[in-house]
């Protein structure tokens, strides 16, 4: 949904040899975003505007060559990616469709490329698979809210259950649950923007975690 969730998402679903003249052709690569950024501003678009869009297609015009950047800083993608859309809706002469652009932008959360409902740091706790199951069995019945889980082993996203490779620096979240057995020194602790914290020692394994 979000292009940035996307980027995190690709490495776990890359082919292992891609071709290396289109490395963004991939199924979570940019291209298939943009396809469905362009689309969806298209769809909200005037009458006058999508007959322009078409006599603009039907006459042979050729949208912009696009090249995602290879940097990991979430702001400088989320600005590309706006970019790019723009230059190619003006391509295709729906550049004054400004309404539907930014309705657009916040459907695929562009604009918060970041922001999970709820985050929990396990690092500190020998019960993190336990609780890493019980929360993806969790996602099961709550499709629809983005959970965050860093582990000992890595940050996941759920539902998907692919690795995320962003920095907790770089992450906003609703709700944070820390669950630890020792408390973890500051240099040590996952430093994280929440709206509200929680906080819970378990120091043995779990048969069962309950959530709230």
């Amino acid at each position: 949904k979000s292009p940035l969730r996307s980027l995190a998402h690709e490495r776990g679903c890359n082919d292992s040899t891609p071709n290396s003249d289109d490395l963004h052709a991939r199924v979570w690569g940019y291209r298939p975003l943009l396809a469905a950024a362009l689309w969806r501003v298209y769809t909200k678009a005037g009458v006058k505007s999508k007959l322009e869009a078409l006599r603009r297609l039907r006459n042979g015009q050729v949208l912009p060559i696009s090249f995602a950047p290879y940097e990991d800083d979430s702001a400088a993608l989320s600005l590309w990616f706006t970019q790019t859309l723009r230059d190619h809706l003006a391509a295709l002469g729906l550049s004054r469709e400004v309404m539907a652009l930014k309705r657009t932008l916040k459907e695929l959360e562009v604009e918060a490329p970041t922001h999970w409902e709820l985050t929990v740091d396990v690092t500190q706790t020998p019960a993190w698979r336990e609780i890493l199951e019980q929360l993806r069995k969790r996602s099961g019945f709550n499709p629809k809210e983005r959970i965050l889980v860093f582990t000992p082993e890595g940050a996941v996203a759920l539902p998907s259950g692919f690795p995320v490779t962003w920095a907790a620096a770089d992450i906003s979240s609703q709700k944070h649950v820390m669950i630890a057995c020792q408390w973890p020194a500051a240099d040590e602790a996952i430093h994280i923007q929440a709206r509200h914290m929680y906080a819970q020692h378990s120091c043995d394994k779990l048969t069962r975690a309950f959530w709230d």
